[in-house]
């Protein structure tokens, strides 16, 4: 499952895949070019992130939390 994060409160611009490093390995976490497969509706996430196990959606959650950000779980891309 891919979980999409996007920063609701813009009080700063930050770099969001930055967040996530500690927790994930690199080719977990997508930016950029690498977030086209993930537009609903005309929205870009800001990242895309793929964990592997509980833990790491557990860690995850966390820090979303901690961050005020919106998360949306996505499960292959149907609609």
């Amino acid at each position: 499952m891919t979980w999409a994060a996007s920063n609701l409160l813009m009080q700063q611009p930050r770099n969001l895949p930055t967040l996530f490093q500690a927790n994930l390995p690199p080719h977990s976490i997508h930016s950029g070019e690498r977030l086209e497969p993930y537009r609903l509706d005309g929205i870009l996430p800001e990242v895309a992130l793929f964990p592997k196990d509980e833990e790491q959606v557990a860690s995850l959650l966390s820090i979303c939390h901690a961050e005020a950000l919106a998360v949306v779980p996505w499960g292959g891309g149907t609609r």
